[in-house]
């Protein structure tokens, strides 16, 4: 039997071989973009030493092989991790941190960080707190 599969439907979310092929094909797109751009400004030696995307494209080519690989051998089906990623209780409390740091990034540029900072609070004291039949009824 294999990990994560005694699980029953409610609490099984994604396999892990999926999000590891989400994450390296997101990874090798990013490394290719950084050496196109680093191509664009040049990419070779000139008199004063490296051009400005010498060492970025390196860094891009290494990205992109090393994505490269971990996408083609998550796409091979005998070398696929079908286990569960994550736990829709451990994803919950991720979200209720991803939420409201998401909410407060988006929030910065009408607040400005020191009000943003009272609102992230509030929204996260609301988020965590609604949960307690206590605290809505005194909400309320």
């Amino acid at each position: 039997m294999e990990i994560g599969t005694d699980l029953g439907p409610s609490q099984r979310t994604t396999p892990v071989w999926s999000v590891e092929l989400a994450v390296a094909g997101t990874l090798a797109v990013a490394g290719a973009v950084v050496m196109a751009d680093s191509w664009r400004v040049g990419t070779g030696w000139a008199a004063e030493g490296p051009q400005a995307g010498f060492f970025p494209f390196y860094v891009g080519l290494i990205l992109f092989a090393a994505s490269g690989w971990t996408f083609v051998a998550n796409l091979r089906a005998e070398r696929r991790d079908h286990a569960n990623f994550v736990e829709w209780s451990g994803l919950r409390r991720v979200l209720a941190v991803l939420a409201p740091a998401v909410v407060f990034v988006a929030l910065v540029p009408w607040l400005g960080i020191p009000g943003n900072h009272f609102h992230a609070r509030l929204v996260v004291i609301l988020i965590t707190r609604l949960r307690d039949p206590r605290f809505v009824v005194a909400l309320a």
